[in-house]
This record gives structure tokens, sequence and C-alpha cells, in this order.
């Protein structure tokens, strides 16, 4: 699989057009990325929920972009152009398109064999705290990935994993045989240590866990489950449980 992982680490060196979030499409999707931009902050239960950090901080967020905090107070929705962009750039590899009932989501173009690297994400927007669409990559540090990565939908029993890289977000591996077609899924307890609140999931997945809270109270599973596939920060976590 040399060849296709080359392909994908030149892909991810190439940003698939603007970095917007999803709204409307990902609301009330299982456990997505919900409907979180639709309410008040006190009523969110999605991904602002779901990166918490080991300790709290006063200290205002520090943002790579000036315009983070705007992107995720009012973000659009990824034009089509943008999403054919990426389709093609992938192609052979995964595809975008709608889920029966999550909005969109991320499928394998081929088959895929344990440890094959699926792609490889990038962190376009990068702070302290978390937002609406980030994914947790250290104790307080939050990272907003580039497209695909960013559609990946959840679920309790993900058929990929990740390894941190370098471009401040993950590498996606597959964890298990998966079929060309098959939509890729991974669990956010791959990533967050403990949402601000736990939430109800709706991934309709054999081994659903019901509700989400995160690698403080999931770490078990996810070793079990996902061996070496999770977010480096957590594998030093075991003397805080």
């Amino acid at each position: 699989h040399i060849h296709i992982e080359a392909k994908i680490e030149a892909e991810a060196n190439r940003p698939c057009g603007r970095q917007g979030q999803e709204r409307n499409r990902r609301k009330e999707a299982g456990c997505m990325r919900s409907d979180m931009l639709l309410v008040r902050p006190a009523q969110t239960i999605s991904r602002h929920l779901r990166g918490g950090t080991r300790r709290s901080s006063n200290a205002a967020a520090s943002s790579n972009s000036p315009d983070d905090a705007t992107a995720a107070a009012t973000a659009g929705e990824f034009a089509s152009a943008e999403i054919d962009d990426c389709n093609r750039r992938y192609r052979g590899v995964l595809r975008i398109r709608e889920t029966e009932a999550k909005g969109r989501g991320l499928f394998a173009s081929r088959p895929f064999a344990p440890n094959d690297l699926v792609m490889s994400a990038r962190a376009s927007a990068a702070s302290r705290v978390r937002d609406s669409h980030s994914v947790q990559t250290g104790w307080e540090r939050h990272a907003t990935m580039d497209l695909p990565a960013i559609l990946i939908n959840h679920s309790c029993d993900a058929n990929v994993g990740v390894r941190d890289n370098e471009r401040g977000a993950y590498d996606f591996f597959a964890i298990k045989d998966v079929a060309e077609g098959e939509e890729l899924v991974w669990d956010y307890s791959q990533s967050e240590w403990e949402m601000s609140a736990p939430f109800r999931c709706a991934c309709g997945s054999d081994g659903c866990r019901g509700v989400l809270r995160g690698f403080k109270h999931d770490g078990e599973h996810v070793r079990r489950a996902y061996g070496p596939f999770y977010a480096s920060y957590l594998k030093n976590s075991e003397q805080l449980q």
C-alpha cells in the first residue's frame, strides 16, 4: 500500500478548499457534530462538550487565526465545489457523500486492512479552548481539521483510529477490515479527555455505549478496542484515572 500512502501524504499537504464547518447537516445525527451551533452556549451538547481539558484555565483562547472565533460562531456549510474538489483529490481512497441520517460522512473507495493509512489530517486552526468542531490534541490544545477529516462521523464501534501527526492533527488508520463503500467512523473518546457534560449517543452500533463521556471514563474500552490508535497525550493519563 506504499503508493496509496504516498498519495494520501501528498494530498494531505494540499488543503481542500475553504475551512468552514457544517451546521444544519450535522444536527441531531446521533453523536455527530449535532445542533450545537443552533442553540445557546449553555445548551450545547456536542463537540463543544466533548473537548474538555484536564484542568480549568482562566486564560483567554490563544488562536492561530483571528477569524477562528467568528468561524465557530457563524460556521457555514462547505460549498459543493469544495466537496467535489476534495473527492477528486482522494479518488480511489475515500469519498464524501450523504449518509442516511447523519448529514455528510466519509466512505471507503477501496478495501482497507488493519493498520492501513486512510488519511492524514492537517490543523486548519488551533486554540487553547474547544469550539463546536474541534478535536482535542493535548491537555490545552484543540484543532480544527481540514477536509475531509473534519467530516468523519463518530461510532462507538469505530473502524478507524488515530495517531498524532506533525501537522497539528491526526493520521487516521483502519483498525479492522473495512469494505469498499463502508462508512469510515472513529470514536470521539480516541481524542477527547472528558466531555464538559455527558451526552447521549445514537450511533446505532451494537456496541453503542449510550452516553459519551470521554477517555477519562472510557479509557479502558478505548485501549482494549483500539490498541495504540488514540491520542498520544491520553497515553500519559493513567496516573490521573
